[in-house]
């Protein structure tokens, strides 16, 4: 009879494992442990229900942890949890329907993370930091693995964009300047306004000719003040000159005759007295 009630529990205990009635198989072999303790088989088998059922508990948490993943917008640790309980539960089409769920979101959400990173690139190339900013606080809510990424990323853009308004209005204000001063053969102000705009774009085509004519103007009008100057150096030593040359002829002796020799005679001139003889009497 023992044998016979042994047999029939194996039996239904079998048949109820195949079925994936766990909690029934495990009933009908401790039953049939309970009518032969020594059977190997019951014991290995209760042995092998007890890890499904552990291993079933637990992809069931990974399963819980992977829902609050989701709904946190964390996918791919939402994924992980899902692939954990997929290994524990193989068996478990709600899990592989899961994980088939997710990879498509995930591949969404890196399609549009790819767009949006691209539509922040096009837009700075063209300076169009309100875009750029908006695709940055859209990446923020979707690349939720970048978030403090993609705020540090909006801080920098509202910055730079500050400083390009800022740079603009230079810009603006250094074109009319020089422009006005270029009118007025100003160029030492239009070389200053050209250096000031040009430190700021030094690609602007209007600031570089304008910086060059400048250059050259201001060039040919120091060679013009340097002839200037040696000219009237030379003006001022010709006047030295002439003055020094007019005080030596006001300076110079006459010449009156009353010490003068007739060179050419062996008496002297006129004017001298005829040498005396001794022992002559006056006449």
């Amino acid at each position: 009879i023992k044998n016979e009630q042994y047999r029939v529990a194996i039996n239904q205990a079998d048949q109820a494992i195949e079925s994936g009635d766990y909690d029934s198989a495990f009933a009908f072999y401790t039953q049939a442990l309970t009518i032969d303790p020594s059977s190997s088989h019951a014991k290995a088998k209760l042995a092998e229900i007890k890890k499904i059922k552990s291993d079933k508990e637990k992809a069931a948490e990974s399963v819980t942890k992977a829902e609050v993943f989701e709904g946190q917008g964390l996918m791919e640790k939402a994924l992980t949890e899902l692939r954990k309980a997929e290994l524990l539960d193989p068996d478990n089409a709600d899990v592989k329907s899961k994980i088939s769920s997710i990879e498509n979101i995930i591949k969404e959400i890196a399609d549009k993370i790819s767009n949006l990173k691209t539509t922040v690139k096009e837009s700075l190339k063209n300076n169009d930091f309100d875009s750029a900013i908006f695709a940055c606080e859209e990446l923020i809510t979707i690349d939720v693995n970048n978030k403090s990424k993609w705020e540090t990323k909006v801080k920098s853009l509202q910055a730079e964009k500050e400083s390009y308004i800022e740079k603009l209005a230079v810009i603006q204000d250094c074109r009319k300047k020089v422009q006005e001063a270029a009118f007025n053969d100003n160029w030492d102000e239009v070389q200053k306004n050209c250096r000031r705009a040009l430190s700021y774009d030094l690609t602007d085509d209007f600031f570089q000719r304008y910086l060059e004519k400048a250059v050259k103007e201001l060039g040919k009008k120091a060679i013009d003040k340097t002839v200037q100057t040696i000219g009237a150096g030379v003006d001022k030593v010709k006047d030295t000159v002439g003055g020094i040359i007019g005080k030596g002829r006001k300076e110079e002796p006459k010449n009156d005759g009353s010490n003068d020799w007739d060179f050419g005679s062996s008496k002297p001139s006129s004017s001298s007295s005829k040498p005396k003889v001794a022992g002559a009497s006056p006449k």
